[in-house]
């Protein structure tokens, strides 16, 4: 591997880390907002300075927005499929018979097979089902 793939290897794993303890901290204050009105607007006025300030960072950086938005989903798609949160296919069990007649047993079957049919005429014929 040459040097320029690890270190974004590396450069990825942090964000994803990073990102991962931030969406923790994210749902624990959340969790704690929920419950009363004053700790929720205390919340949501610190996201909006903080959403804000992120901003003014990104634009004194010379940075789009657009990339920060590819790479939250590259992590997203990696973080996810690392922690085996794919849901496997279900196997369907195959049909063993098509219609609505009762299937019958070996037993069934040797027994069946001969029908003797009476006829207007003495002789009796023997037909195989």
């Amino acid at each position: 591997m040459n040097c320029k793939s690890v270190s974004t290897e590396d450069a990825k794993a942090n964000m994803a880390k990073r990102y991962k303890e931030i969406c923790r901290m994210q749902t624990q204050l959340a969790t704690k907002a929920a419950e009363d009105e004053k700790a929720y607007n205390i919340v949501v006025s610190a996201f909006t300075k903080i959403f804000i300030d992120l901003d003014a960072s990104d634009v004194a950086q010379g940075k789009e927005i657009s990339t920060s938005t590819t790479i939250h989903n590259d992590i997203e798609n990696k973080t996810s499929n690392e922690t085996g949160d794919k849901i496997k296919g279900f196997k369907t069990k195959r049909k063993t018979h098509v219609g609505s007649r009762r299937l019958k047993g070996a037993l069934e079957r040797a027994k069946s097979k001969k029908k003797i049919v009476h006829e207007d005429s003495p002789s009796q014929k023997v037909i195989f089902t």
